[in-house]
């Protein structure tokens, strides 16, 4: 199963870089599942210099051992996933 989250409101504080509480252990338990897992985040180029910029949410995914997850940057909110 593939699950796709929001990193602000959902895994993190809107505008910071930490995980909200039970959020890493969730996403720990989903992956040793099997399960995939894929970011998408409205932050984007105009957040650079900001606590909550790309290359700060990079370095932050890095730290967690979480480079192996995709994650969308500069999404607009909304989103719909169509599947069969």
């Amino acid at each position: 199963m593939t699950y796709f989250f929001d990193l602000d409101g959902t895994l993190m504080p809107h505008h910071k870089t930490e995980w909200l509480p039970q959020a890493k252990i969730m996403l720990d338990c989903l992956i040793r599942e099997g399960n995939a897992v894929v970011f998408v985040t409205g932050r984007g180029p105009q957040d650079e210099g900001t606590a909550w910029s790309i290359s700060k949410t990079m370095r932050f995914l890095k730290e967690e051992k979480m480079t192996h997850i995709p994650i969308l940057y500069d999404m607009p909110a909304g989103r719909v996933i169509v599947d069969d």
